[in-house]
């Protein structure tokens, strides 16, 4: 199955039925935690502005990452691409993104995304 399609099959998904996939999601427990306590606040958020597919709305699109830098949080990869997302250790309610792994390295953040896949 393509990413397009994945993504599309996805798109049509309702607050409640991501929530849903949260618990077999590949993010972690905090971030998972910090959604279930903030089920209104995403249902609010959920407008037709432009979001991207973060591992928290569109898990089957990234893969798990493990290295030496990425030892508080966890870290995914984004199918197909160098980026890496990485959960906010401190807040736990965005992924900081990064180009590619020597970015995340030396701490050089591309962008930083919220839960519904919005730019901060």
């Amino acid at each position: 199955m393509s990413t397009i399609a994945i993504m599309a099959a996805l798109a049509v998904l309702s607050v409640q039925e991501i929530l849903g996939l949260i618990g077999a999601a590949v993010v972690g427990a905090k971030l998972r935690q910090w959604a279930g306590e903030n089920t209104h606040r995403l249902a609010e958020e959920s407008k037709d502005d432009y979001r991207e597919p973060t591992p928290f709305t569109h898990p089957l699109l990234f893969e798990n990452y493990s290295s030496r830098e990425a030892v508080l949080t966890k870290v995914h990869r984004k199918k197909g691409t160098t980026e890496l997302w990485s959960e906010d250790w401190k807040h736990r309610n965005h992924f900081e993104v990064f180009a590619s792994e020597r970015d995340m390295r030396n701490g050089i953040r591309n962008r930083a995304v919220d839960l519904p896949g919005r730019r901060r």
